[in-house]
């Protein structure tokens, strides 16, 4: 919020100055108020906003679309989920995997890793959203007992030749 009188004067008189100004001729104008104002240039622009000055620039005609194919964005990240080690390294990175897929043939992967992460993110198939693991899920039963679950995961029980129960490990059955 513009905080004195000063401030919106200096705002509007620069707001009048940059729609006279030439080609190349605002940033001089915008960093002097920056300066006098002591803050950042875009917060000059964002103030000159609120005071209502607009610079008149359209916004590009393909602003919001996607360059990359979902296919070539699927197997980008393909290529990094499968090169993903157990305890979730990564061995591939996106530019290895980015230049492979352009080299195997897929002519729009020829763009930047920050525009193929971001293609993949649209078309969620990023590896850390692969990664995330699974929503839970609530059940509803009929009514109480109505269903049991078992987790078998925990360990493996079984009956010794000459009686008795014991437990083995998982990793010696699986």
């Amino acid at each position: 919020m513009i905080a004195n009188l000063g401030e919106l004067d200096t705002l509007r008189d620069l707001a009048h100055r940059l729609d006279e100004a030439g080609h190349g001729k605002r940033k001089p104008l915008v960093k002097q108020v920056s300066e006098l104002l002591n803050c950042s240039e875009q917060t000059v622009y964002r103030k000159l906003k609120q005071v209502g000055w607009k610079s008149g620039r359209k916004r590009r005609k393909d602003a919001g679309k996607i360059s990359v194919s979902e296919d070539t964005a699927k197997v980008v990240a393909h290529l990094m989920h499968k090169a993903t080690r157990d305890n979730g390294k990564r061995i591939m990175h996106m530019t290895d995997a980015r230049n492979i897929v352009r080299d195997s043939g897929f002519a729009d992967a020829d763009v930047s890793t920050t525009t193929l992460s971001r293609a993949m993110r649209r078309y969620r198939c990023h590896p850390d959203m692969l990664a995330q693991g699974k929503a839970h899920v609530h059940m509803r039963t009929l009514y109480p007992n109505h269903c049991w679950q078992v987790d078998p995961s925990m360990c493996v029980l079984f009956y010794l030749p000459k009686g008795g129960l014991s437990v083995m490990e998982e990793s010696k059955f699986y």
